[in-house]
Order: C-alpha cells, then sequence, then structure tokens
C-alpha cells in the first residue's frame, strides 16, 4: 500500500489536472449530448415588471391545458413604495391595489427575510400603509404577495443604519 502523503500528492494532482481539463471544455456534459444545452435564455424572464412570465406566443388561454393559466393576473397597477421614517422605522406604502382582499407585506433586509404583516383591504379601500419598528442596519425592500396583484416589489430600497445611543445595529 502507499503512504499516506504520497497517495494524497497523487489525488490532489489529478484533481487539480481534471479540473483545469473540464475547465478548459474538455470534458463531456453530462447528458453526453451535445445538442441539448439549455442557457438561462429559455426560461421565464424578467421584463422589469417585478415577475417572471412567458413570452407572449407561449403564453396560454384559460382554456388550454386543463383549465392551468399561466397568466398570473396582476394587476400593473399596483405600486408599492418604501421610505425611511426615523432611525430605525419604515414605511410601507401600497396603491392602487384590488380593494376587498388580503394582502401580505414581506420585508427583507440584505436578502432575507426579516419580518411580514397581513393588511386586509375593504370594499372601497385601493391603498395601504404598514411601519415597521426597531430594523436593525441594513438595505430593506418590500414586497407584497395577494391573489389579485400577485407578486409586488418596492421600487426602491432603503438604506438603515441605526448606530445611535443604544448601541444596536
Amino acid at each position: 500500500m502507499k503512504k499516506s502523503v504520497t497517495w494524497r500528492l497523487f489525488t490532489l494532482i489529478t484533481g487539480m489536472l481534471l479540473g483545469l481539463l473540464a475547465g478548459l471544455g474538455f470534458a463531456a456534459p453530462a447528458s453526453a449530448d451535445t445538442g441539448s444545452a439549455a442557457t438561462v435564455a429559455d426560461g421565464p424572464h424578467d421584463d422589469d415588471d417585478n415577475r417572471r412570465d412567458w413570452d407572449d406566443d407561449n403564453r396560454r388561454d384559460w382554456d388550454d391545458d386543463n383549465g392551468r393559466d399561466w397568466d398570473d393576473g396582476d394587476n400593473d397597477d399596483a405600486e408599492l413604495d418604501i421610505e425611511r421614517i426615523r432611525n430605525r422605522a419604515v414605511k410601507v406604502t401600497g396603491e392602487n391595489y384590488e380593494d376587498d382582499q388580503r394582502v401580505t407585506v414581506y420585508l427583507f433586509r440584505n436578502g432575507h427575510f426579516v419580518e411580514k404583516e397581513r393588511v386586509r383591504l375593504d370594499d372601497d379601500e385601493e391603498d395601504f400603509t404598514v411601519r415597521f419598528r426597531d430594523l436593525r442596519c441594513g438595505r430593506y425592500v418590500a414586497f407584497t404577495h395577494s391573489e389579485e396583484e400577485g407578486w409586488v416589489r418596492s421600487d426602491d430600497s432603503v438604506r438603515i443604519c441605526n448606530r445611535d445611543r443604544d448601541g444596536k445595529h
């Protein structure tokens, strides 16, 4: 049997060589089929309306494919704004939402979920305001989700840094 150091050195060098060859494109794909490479552009795309959707040519109607609706049917007029109101607080305002529905407001800090709040819109309400307090340092963005609107993202993000007297960060 080979010595431990020799064996480790052999596997290290072999792994490096195989990695270099794969990086240069000499390795075969897992399927070994050269004509089946898919790119990110083949799937749903984001066209700056904060939702993923299919090309208009491939969009299905309600009647097609056993009644499944591929259009998320959201109200493109719905707007979501986030603004800093104090050192450690933000205000999220939604406008032009469909009335008589429940809306869930999600708050994210640096890409991680922080808090959520549920809002009930009555028959004649289209706007709402939610305040989040005692926030930590970071960049905040808001999302909403409802049955009528789908997912809506705030147009801006807000930077909060509460390096104040209480020493919390």
